[in-house]
């Protein structure tokens, strides 16, 4: 039986591609900015290119009880959020 973010990061899959990215590295620099020493990375990392694609992740997500952190410029200077 799969997890919850099992099955969002495969149904992300099948809706984006290569937009959808699950390699270490990449999970390690979108989970943690300039604030905080240690980082905690994500699951999955995913490219939108427009509203329409972010309304269809947060959905799945919510659908399943998935969280959703938003990424910005990876600075978190002002510590708004630390997943």
């Amino acid at each position: 039986m799969t997890t919850p973010v099992q099955q969002v990061i495969e149904f992300l899959r099948s809706e984006f591609g290569t937009r959808l990215n699950t390699n270490a590295g990449v999970r390690q620099q979108h989970g943690r900015g300039e604030a905080f020493a240690q980082g905690f990375p994500p699951d999955a990392v995913v490219w939108p290119q427009n509203t329409a694609e972010v309304s269809t992740i947060v959905r799945k997500c919510y659908e399943l009880r998935v969280p959703v952190i938003a990424y910005g410029a990876g600075t978190e200077r002002r510590s708004a959020c630390s997943a």
